[in-house]
């Protein structure tokens, strides 16, 4: 983390808004590696939460049951 803008901010997302531009607030930047500490802006993606939710599950990093739980809880 680090202060850009007047704000405390992740790596991650200053480097897609060097790239893509401003993100909005409801908006993740999620990471096709799956390494949170990445900052390479081609393994970057932007979705809503249940678009990274169903990423991880399409990869099997969350069992079945919680994965269920977790999606229900995402609108």
């Amino acid at each position: 983390q680090f202060w850009w803008g007047g704000k405390l901010g992740r790596a991650h997302r200053f480097v897609w808004e060097s790239h893509y531009g401003t993100i909005s607030y409801k908006v993740e930047i999620c990471h096709t590696c799956d390494n949170p500490p990445c900052i390479r802006f081609d393994h970057l993606f932007a979705g809503t939460k249940l678009d990274n939710m169903a990423d991880m599950i399409s990869k099997g990093r969350q069992g079945m049951t919680a994965a269920r739980r977790s999606l229900r809880n995402v609108s």
